[in-house]
């Protein structure tokens, strides 16, 4: 998801609200490194601990090397860390350059403040949230005290930065030369890792149970909480996963992609160089972010994702990749397997991802001129009605994100011996929603259900979307069920809702047929949910048009 540079300032403005809008100090709490104070929020009574780094700072010798982890001599503080402020994002396009540094690696802990007064051995469950932005932008600068007060101070949150697009991403034969692991690419997902090793050694100090972490992610944080549940050297860091409209394509070898990010040396001035490395490393960081391509191949922008694609056009660069090392194998082969970290995992998508921002606003069609348009796109009928837009929108859904994500579920039901649950969030917003200059989405967009889980609609963009009853009963039902699951790896029964099954449970006949919960106000429970629509996709090619990050 790309946002424009004005959009991004605003962001940045509306954070530092937020920063701010807690009144007092939090009691201090011990960690590995030292001392943090962080701030409470009178009103709602959640401590926030902003801005803690859980990495070195990943600069100089450090730059394109797995994450490492801090001392006492590197990268620790003396005396008493104030953690009242969020740390710099990880450089990306847009953002201005006082609020981003590549010394970013930090995260944020939410946790009820009556937790640190308390006690009682027993600790909270714990949710470490990845965020989205195509592994190219983003960052965990949100109020994460509204989820913490909505579930009843029942949670400690935390979420993180990680490296981005060339800083996290790029794998180059010559960085492999020089990186600890023999291979390049996915230091964004050793990060991640790193961030999980600082959880379990400090969150029982923020009154967070180690032993029951659940990760969680929207978009690419999906799919690095995928790419976690392939990655051994997260073995035992994490007990349950959420995967929200991941991407399912996580198959490029290092050799190809060495050959994707030729471009790159080329636009750094650096090919043909005697050193390419040193090349490299001596590269400020606007001189990195100027020679990633974003708008050329390999389209680090990912241009066509809120598109219905054609085969002219294929999906952009794909950023998380099988190096061998941190990620062994393809992830559907190693969810098939049931490797590397099986455990209780939720996997699915939103029916209308692309109206968050599509390529074509197709509202004005009539239902034969839509038939029309499929039809010279495809030469082929489908089984799609209703309104041109819903349609058009419902179509790419599943082409980029549903269909595939039905693929991953049933391989990870194949092979995880952990229950795996499947849904579908269908609930549309109670009034159009206006995240772009000019467009305001109607249906189950892309996001929507991270916004009302968090009960947060400025969570990536600033927007004046103000929620009614049905949004935030929507926002309840979802921190219903996805508390539940992070206490007890399941989801609940008797509790007014129709029952979740696990994807192959219920005596279905799997793998043939499967289960699907349908998100909305009023759950239910569907078998075969997309059957058709998902086979005739699939056995037509549009799997490789799968989100690949």
């Amino acid at each position: 998801m790309m946002v424009g540079k004005s959009r991004w300032t605003v962001l940045v403005l509306l954070l530092v609200v937020v920063a701010l809008t807690a009144c007092s100090y939090a009691q201090t709490v011990e960690t590995e490194c030292g001392p943090v104070r962080g701030v409470v929020n009178e009103a709602s009574g959640v401590a926030a601990f902003l801005g803690l780094p859980y990495a070195q700072p990943p600069v100089k010798h450090l730059r394109w090397q797995p994450a490492q982890a801090l001392s006492r001599d590197l990268g620790c503080w003396k005396g008493l860390r104030v953690a009242s402020a969020f740390g710099k994002a990880c450089p990306q396009q847009y953002m201005p350059a006082s609020v981003m540094s590549e010394d970013c690696l930090v995260l944020n802990v939410w946790t009820p403040n009556r937790t640190l007064h308390s006690s009682s051995s027993e600790k909270l469950p714990v949710m470490v949230f990845f965020h989205g932005g195509s592994y190219v932008m983003g960052s965990g600068h949100f109020d994460g005290s509204r989820f913490v007060n909505k579930s009843d101070h029942q949670v400690v949150l935390v979420s993180i930065n990680y490296r981005l697009n060339g800083f996290g991403f790029m794998a180059l034969d010559e960085l492999s030369r020089h990186d600890s692991r023999g291979v390049s690419g996915n230091y964004g997902v050793t990060d991640m890792i790193a961030s999980l090793e600082w959880v379990r050694k400090n969150i029982a100090s923020f009154g967070g149970d180690p032993n029951l972490v659940t990760i969680f992610g929207q978009s690419s944080g999906g799919t690095a909480a995928l790419m976690l549940l392939t990655a051994p050297s997260a073995k035992g860091l994490f007990h349950r996963a959420i995967l929200e409209s991941a991407s399912t394509r996580v198959d490029m070898s290092l050799a190809d992609a060495n050959a994707q990010n030729r471009v790159f040396v080329k636009k750094a001035k650096c090919d043909g160089a005697a050193d390419v490395y040193g090349c490299l490393l001596s590269l400020s960081t606007d001189q990195i972010l100027e020679a990633i391509p974003w708008d050329e191949y390999p389209y680090y922008n990912h241009p066509t994702d809120m598109d219905i694609p054609i085969f002219e056009k294929g999906p952009g660069a794909m950023l998380g990749i099988v190096d061998g090392v941190t990620i062994p194998l393809p992830v559907d082969q190693a969810l098939m397997a049931g490797l590397f970290n099986d455990v209780p995992t939720i996997i699915g998508t939103n029916e209308q991802e692309i109206d968050f921002a599509p390529a074509a606003h197709l509202e004005n069609y009539t239902i034969p001129e839509f038939q029309d348009y499929i039809r010279k796109r495809y030469e082929v009928a489908t089984a799609y009605n209703g309104l041109p837009q819903k349609a058009y929108d419902s179509i790419g859904a599943d082409i980029h994100a549903t269909c595939g994500q039905l693929l991953l579920a049933k391989n990870a039901g194949m092979g995880f011996k952990s229950p795996v649950f499947h849904y579908s969030f269908g609930q549309d917003p109670s009034h159009p929603f206006c995240l772009m200059p000019d467009w305001c989405a109607k249906y189950a967009l892309h996001a929507l259900e991270m916004f009302m889980l968090f009960d947060d609609y400025s969570a990536y963009m600033p927007t004046d979307y103000v929620p009614n009853a049905v949004d935030n009963k929507m926002g309840d039902i979802m921190r219903h069920f996805w508390l539940y699951f992070a206490k007890h790896g399941d989801t609940p029964s008797n509790d007014g809702f129709a029952k979740w099954w696990p994807i192959n449970g219920n005596n279905v006949r799997w793998p043939e047929d499967y289960n699907t919960y349908r998100l909305t106000v009023k759950p239910t429970a569907h078998r075969g949910w997309k059957r058709q629509e998902c086979e005739f996709w699939n056995a037509n090619g549009f799997y490789a048009f799968n989100w690949n990050s």
